[in-house]
């Protein structure tokens, strides 16, 4: 930063009125200095444009500290923010803390986990997940602590991941789903959605619930339904890939569309293209 666009900046703090301490500069030319800035306990988020190695040590250095803060760098000119859907939705074990990503490991019910995964966020994107025949409704449970976490935080927006037949979409699924599929296979797991369900509408929080039926591999297409109605599922198929999943999660928390409310997400049956 050059001399006179900081007398610049003091300058325009000064005219408008603006608290003493709004804008300082220290001058170093060493790492301790920014290395200093970001352990100091009153500094709660950091920001970061430069090289990869510069801002990945200082990031680093942000999440050791005993309670992380937010890291906004813009490094290497490569994409500081987004991880993109498919890495999303079938590599998350294999992400690795980065500039822009925090991963952070822990216990879904354990609130003090929760607190500290959803530090300095706007918005929230629930994926819980267990085996079908799994009766400890831990997608409920879990949703519970985070939805409890996000009021005493003041996030609003949560986007969370259900299954297509829970709560009112059952009566539009095909005859063998109901009939015989969600009852003698599909039922603990549908009533632990049905039960997340019921948890966000009555939080106060401004959630969508995104309903896919069964998943499988494959890129993100962008071409699939969303949106239809209950009674309509026979014109969709019952398989949707997880990209593009993610890639629906995703839009509804960059720009929202359905706002408390209820989304399925299908692929078109074979023939039939996305208009």
């Amino acid at each position: 930063m050059k001399f006179f666009e900081i007398v610049a900046i003091a300058a325009a703090i000064d005219s408008t009125g603006m608290p003493k301490g709004t804008f300082g500069f220290v001058q170093s030319n060493t790492n301790e200095a920014g290395e200093a800035l970001v352990r100091h306990p009153l500094i709660r988020a950091v920001g970061f444009t430069g090289s990869f190695r510069g801002g990945k040590a200082l990031f680093d250095l942000a999440m050791a500290r005993p309670e992380p803060i937010p890291f906004f760098g813009e490094l290497g000119s490569i994409n500081p923010v987004f991880v993109m859907p498919g890495a999303l939705s079938r590599r998350a074990d294999a992400l690795q803390p980065r500039p822009g990503l925090a991963v952070i490991q822990g216990d879904v019910l354990d609130p003090d986990a929760v607190a500290l995964t959803l530090h300095g966020a706007t918005a929230v994107a629930i994926a819980l997940g267990a085996p079908a025949r799994d009766r400890s409704g831990i997608r409920a449970r879990g949703t519970d602590v985070i939805a409890q976490q996000m009021r005493e935080q003041g996030i609003e927006r949560v986007v969370c991941l259900s299954v297509l037949g829970a709560n009112e979409s059952h009566r539009g699924l095909p005859l063998l789903y109901r009939a015989l599929i969600f009852p003698l296979y599909l039922a603990p797991a549908v009533a632990d959605h049905n039960a997340q369900e019921l948890l966000l509408r009555e939080s106060g929080l401004d959630f969508t619930f995104v309903r896919p039926p069964g998943f499988r591999d494959g890129p993100r297409t962008g071409a699939y339904a969303h949106g239809f109605p209950d009674e309509s599922m026979g014109e969709f198929a019952m398989k949707i890939s997880r990209a593009d999943v993610a890639d629906l999660m995703l839009r509804e928390l960059v720009a929202p569309q359905y706002h408390r409310q209820a989304t399925g997400i299908s692929d078109f049956k074979r023939g039939r293209a996305a208009a």
